[in-house]
């Protein structure tokens, strides 16, 4: 329950309250694959029959790659635990790899491209090391008073406390993922293409559960040297310092509105949607920061964008997509202002709100 008021009650979360994205059933499919995972070894390994636990092992994490590409990693996960675990590959392994596998080829003709992912992967100790870095960063950066910034180290110390207390007892398949996650969230995005902080903290959501999951193990290390009552004492004095402080951090980023101009409930995106339904057509493509929510509320095709090093680039992939609207949105979409005014002549500001503009291409 403490576990779940944290997570809750996370800066994380609440940045991502009204966004609609993949997050959620993504950790969904794998929080239920890597617990029927340990589940199923535990309990149905070698025994007769057991196939069909292990291939609905596969089916789920089938859906936890087809909610979000990265669900990918549960396969190598998955074999890398076996060999350690049993110094073996079981054919039951083999059933839940294998469906998982089917599954993933079964989706090709229908569409579902993930090659675009690739050429953004690289590996050099420089990359890596700046990845670590932002990506810290980014998650420091969310505590706002002096308190905050000394407890986020505190807590710090207890997570890595509690992980390495959770390798060194058991190595469970959960160890194996966080070592794979972190791995590919570090070779993402080379140095030339830049990582938005919007990127940074998609990315790292899924972490922010396993973060409190070891905290709460490093400080169960701890208060197992204190006697009953002050281990008890000690936890609920950590947890109202836990919550307080995320508490405050929330309130502190909603006084100073860093966030909530990203709330498709404002008046401002709602007169933005209604303008866009009446006056365009059904087939007009736009690029929006928010592609998935602005195609929900308008009916209209949509993309997002990455800030390609050069930008005769995204005008090239404007034309391929045949996009007809830009919508910027203000204090945001720094490298869409830069971009429109770059080529002024070529755009038709044709809307215009306290917090969006709409852009009409008409050159295609």
């Amino acid at each position: 329950m403490c576990l779940l008021f944290l997570v809750g009650a996370h800066p994380f979360i609440y940045f991502f309250l009204n966004n609609i994205l993949s997050e959620t059933s993504f950790l969904f499919f794998t929080l239920l694959s890597l617990y029927c995972a340990e589940y199923f070894y535990n309990n149905k390994l070698d025994r007769p029959g057991n196939q069909p636990f292990f291939i609905a092992l596969g089916v789920m994490m089938y859906c936890a790659y087809g909610t979000r590409s990265i669900g990918a990693i549960l396969v190598p996960a998955l074999i890398t635990y076996d060999l350690i675990k049993y110094r073996q590959i079981h054919r039951e392994t083999l059933f839940s790899v294998l469906t998982c596998a089917f599954l993933m080829i079964l989706q090709l003709p229908f569409g579902v491209d993930t090659s675009g992912y690739f050429p953004r992967f690289g590996f050099t100790f420089a990359s890596v090391f700046d990845k670590a870095a932002f990506y810290i960063t980014s998650f420091y950066s969310l505590n706002t008073t002096g308190a905050e910034r000394v407890f986020f180290w505190v807590k710090s110390c207890f997570c890595f406390l509690g992980f390495y207390g959770a390798v060194r007892k058991r190595f469970s398949l959960l160890e194996i993922f966080c070592f794979f996650y972190v791995g590919i969230i570090l070779a993402y995005a080379l140095p030339h293409t830049r990582i938005t902080l919007f990127d940074a903290h998609r990315l790292f959501l899924p972490l922010v559960l396993f973060y409190f999951y070891y905290l709460f193990f490093g400080i169960q290390e701890v208060s197992s040297f204190l006697s009953k009552k002050f281990s008890q004492t000690f936890l609920l004095i950590i947890f109202v310092v836990l919550l307080f402080t995320q508490v405050g951090t929330i309130i502190h980023i909603r006084c100073q509105n860093d966030f909530t101009r990203l709330n498709v409930a404002n008046k401002e995106a709602g007169e933005l949607f209604e303008y866009v339904k009446k006056n365009t057509k059904p087939q007009d493509v736009f690029i929006f920061i928010k592609p998935r929510t602005f195609t929900l509320f308008t009916q209209r095709a949509a993309s997002t964008y990455h800030e390609h090093k050069k930008r005769q680039d995204f005008m090239d992939y404007l034309a391929s997509i045949n996009a007809r609207y830009v919508v910027v949105m203000k204090g945001h979409d720094f490298y869409l202002t830069a971009f429109v005014k770059a080529y002024k002549k070529h755009f038709l500001k044709v809307y215009e709100n306290l917090d969006f503009q709409v852009f009409k291409l008409l050159i295609f």
